[in-house]
């Protein structure tokens, strides 16, 4: 699970993954001299609906334990659409991802619905993508807030404060809100004996698998 904001606190277990409703085919530009950061909002398909990013990025990942399992680096893209009466949904994608393990409890260890292992060594690299969506209420919606010189649209919440400002609401950043996840994590190192798992919300089927070397 990753974590939403900046630093390294645990993502939260209310809202993590999912694979994006969007067309992935969407445009999304950033400035030449700003690569991976101050993105242009971009419209995309459909009325009311546009793109932020990719946002180069890095976090930890949490277990269904709760430890910290892996180290990740991934793009964010962000897809706003206006769901009227002064609110927002907002689906954040993470797309090519890279994990390296850590020396820790394996992210499906604490599962009750699924086989999995219970450890993982260290330094197995493997690769995920998935996404999460939520909705934003509250707020002031400023299409350039990724621009300003102190945004940092690399995190989640650091992209919800420059878009919408200190008065928005996200359900992803709200404890019992409202969110669907998704992520796929494959792992490649040769001493894992499980090396697929799914990190998804209730709605999507839930967690399953496992990235284990026993």
């Amino acid at each position: 699970m990753l974590s939403l904001l900046s630093g390294s606190p645990p993502f939260p277990p209310f809202c993590q993954r999912v694979h994006a409703p969007y067309d992935p085919q969407r445009g999304v530009e950033c400035d030449a001299g700003w690569p991976g950061r101050n993105c242009n909002e971009v419209p995309l398909n459909g009325a009311g609906t546009y793109g932020f990013g990719p946002f180069n990025s890095s976090s930890t990942d949490s277990s269904t334990c709760g430890n910290d399992w892996a180290n990740d680096t991934f793009k964010r893209e962000f897809v706003v659409h206006d769901s009227g009466s002064g609110s927002w949904a907002v689906t954040e994608n993470f797309d090519d991802g890279h994990f390296v393990t850590l020396a820790a409890v394996s992210p499906g260890a604490c599962e009750t619905s699924s086989h999995h292992g219970s450890v993982v060594t260290a330094d197995n690299k493997g690769n995920f993508e998935g996404f999460l969506s939520g909705s934003v209420s509250g707020g002031t919606y400023t299409p350039n807030g990724c621009k300003a010189a102190t945004a940092d649209c690399t995190t989640t919440s650091g992209f919800i404060l420059a878009v919408f400002g200190p008065a928005a609401t996200y359900s992803c950043l709200t404890s019992g809100g409202a969110s669907s996840f998704f992520f796929d994590y494959k792992g490649h190192g040769h001493e894992l004996i499980y090396r697929h798992w799914i990190n998804a919300s209730d709605d999507l089927g839930g967690n399953r698998g496992d990235i284990a070397t026993s």
